[in-house]
């Protein structure tokens, strides 16, 4: 009864203004219309009254579902101007524009703003639209993608948008923004608690240092770190080690969120001083190679008590070794508070049977990522499926049940890393005789015909040859028509493929000279630096610069190709070189 209660209470009715939203959406085409008789043709809503105005939520709403459901273009931006709704935040993406298309949000006070993937406008077009007033209040703002156009103007908007002086979240991923630019950005920004400078030019965020008070998440995936001083750190996908960690951790007490995939991390004890903090922990693909290291690991996972989120996916070696923590993290006593576990690739090596002991434990669990979790064994990746139909109110994510894959594509389908093998794991079971029905390809074309994400990590033709072969003389009961649309999906892969290819060539040049004035840049850093050496406070315990200096081979090597340059390097041999030789068993 209990049980029924909770699923009737979780059936949420849709509120009338959702109710409204979702029909204006779906009848777009309907309520607005073309003006003929103003001075230049534009887009005009088929209001009732001509006063009436769209709030503030139906109308960020609506433009953000018009543009995910495709319907949006930009001669649709007239209907967004102060004459039809009020608007307190704007959303805009993957569209050409002219900077005059912006001047609506001259006319709002807006606190949110998000836009990303714009052709045609720079940064300074797009901060010459903001008002005094969003400048005043606007309090998140994520420019992903965005020209920064000349130097000149570039200064200008960095400047400008330091002025942002309540912002609170900043992301500018993917911009051509190197260190200077981000100290000049963010050091007036005293109230940001969220940044992330993914993807962008910065090797050096000494800066950040000014938000040890303030800042609660920080995302850097994919930077090229040059530098070599100690705070000089990234966190994903860079050759940051055990002590970075624990000299970059030291001085953010208030930190919630820590993202460290893909480093040369093998000692997260640093960690522990975070337990009271700490929610959500991502560390993908660790290449943990020793029983010493995995015990670190979990005994300072146990550890987090707050901890509300663990990734701990896709490890290039799972733990070869039964250990106690196991049986502490899948019992009742630890992480009280863990709604999301991700454990694709089966990191730590555990049985159904610990699963299932995992699922009965965790009272709070809502998600359990399983997927790539046993190749070896048909029979557990099988066994998956029954898990999750004994636990309905765990999402679980895994296995070769064909309703198993297309929850998993539903669930993945902007996670390239865990999307892509999925189809392997598909096509695995389909080489060991596993036959799936057409109406789960049927739902691969429809997905892949509805998203361009998941087009980009599925071959549509790989699937057309494994299927016909799979099914043999049962493929003449194939629908034509499903036949046909798989083909043009694997059509138009192949052409949008080639097309990529061109424009990677036509860009390479424009990235090699980018990247040579940033190296010039962080020459002339160094002079400074070393200049200044005597009088600077470093961020660190004051016991020497040896044990802070990034080895330049480490920074600029391609992660996985020296094995020697990470951290179980000293692991390997005998267990006094490397991070975790120096700092000893603790």
């Amino acid at each position: 009864m209990a049980k029924e209660m909770k699923e009737s209470s979780e059936m949420e009715v849709p509120s009338l203004v959702d109710l409204c939203v979702e029909n204006v959406v779906e009848q777009f085409d309907t309520l607005v219309t073309k003006c003929s008789d103003c001075e230049e043709p534009k887009f005009i809503w088929r209001f009732l009254h001509p006063g009436c105005r769209i709030p503030p939520n139906a109308a960020i709403t609506i433009l953000a579902r018009l543009q995910c459901r495709h319907i949006f273009k930009r001669e649709h931006l007239t209907l967004f101007s102060k004459h039809y709704v009020n608007l307190h935040a704007f959303f805009l993406i993957n569209l050409n524009l002219t900077p005059s298309m912006l001047s609506i949000l001259r006319d709002f006070t807006l606190y949110d703003i998000s836009v990303g993937i714009l052709s045609g406008i720079s940064l300074n077009d797009f901060v010459s639209t903001l008002n005094r007033s969003t400048f005043e209040w606007l309090h998140t703002l994520d420019l992903g993608d965005l020209a920064i156009g000349d130097k000149e103007t570039k200064c200008a908007s960095l400047t400008a948008l330091s002025q942002l002086t309540n912002l609170q979240s900043l992301s500018i991923t993917d911009m051509a923004l190197n260190s200077k630019d981000l100290a000049l950005l963010i050091t007036p920004l005293t109230r940001l608690e969220f940044l992330d400078i993914s993807e962008t030019k910065v090797t050096d965020i000494r800066c950040l240092s000014e938000l040890r008070n303030t800042l609660k998440e920080l995302v850097m995936r994919k930077l090229r770190l040059q530098t070599r001083r100690s705070f000089d750190l990234s966190i994903t996908d860079m050759a940051l080690n055990s002590k970075d960690l624990a000299l970059l951790i030291t001085p953010l007490t208030r930190l919630e969120f820590l993202d460290i995939s893909e480093t040369k991390v093998t000692d997260i004890r640093c960690l522990s001083e975070l337990r009271n903090t700490l929610k959500e922990l991502v560390m993908r693909k660790l290449r943990l190679q020793t029983r010493r290291s995995f015990e670190w690991l979990l005994s300072t996972i146990l550890e987090l008590s707050e901890l509300r989120f663990l990734d701990v996916a896709m490890f290039p070696f799972p733990l070869q070794w039964r250990l106690h923590e196991i049986e502490q993290l899948i019992g009742p006593a630890s992480l009280p508070h863990l709604k999301h576990l991700e454990m694709c690739g089966n990191s730590f090596n555990l049985t159904i049977s610990d699963l299932q002991t995992l699922a009965k434990n965790k009272p709070n669990l809502e998600f359990l990522g399983l997927a790539m979790w046993n190749k070896a064994t048909l029979h557990e990746s099988w066994e998956i499926e029954n898990l999750s139909i004994e636990h309905p109110d765990i999402k679980i994510c895994g296995g070769i049940h064909e309703g198993q894959i297309m929850k998993m594509l539903e669930h993945y389908e902007t996670d390239f890393e865990i999307a892509d093998p999925i189809l392997d794991e598909m096509e695995w079971a389909m080489s060991v005789g596993t036959v799936y029905s057409h109406h789960f390809y049927e739902f691969l074309v429809n997905r892949m015909e509805g998203s361009r994400e998941l087009v980009n990590i599925i071959s549509s033709a790989d699937i057309y040859v494994a299927w016909v072969m799979t099914q043999g003389e049962r493929s003449q009961n194939i629908p034509r028509e499903l036949l046909q649309r798989m083909l043009n999906c694997a059509l138009t892969l192949i052409e949008e493929e080639e097309l990529d290819f061109d424009d990677d060539e036509d860009t390479m040049e424009e990235s090699d000279e980018d990247e040579d004035e940033e190296e010039e840049d962080v020459d002339d850093d160094d002079d400074e630096e070393e200049e200044e050496e005597a009088g600077e406070v470093e961020l660190g315990d004051g016991e020497g610069t040896g044990n802070e200096t990034v080895n330049t081979e480490d920074v600029n090597g391609i992660y996985g190709n020296d094995d020697n340059n990470d951290d179980s390097g000293g692991e390997e041999g005998a267990g006094d070189g490397g991070d975790e030789g120096e700092e000893g068993e603790g």
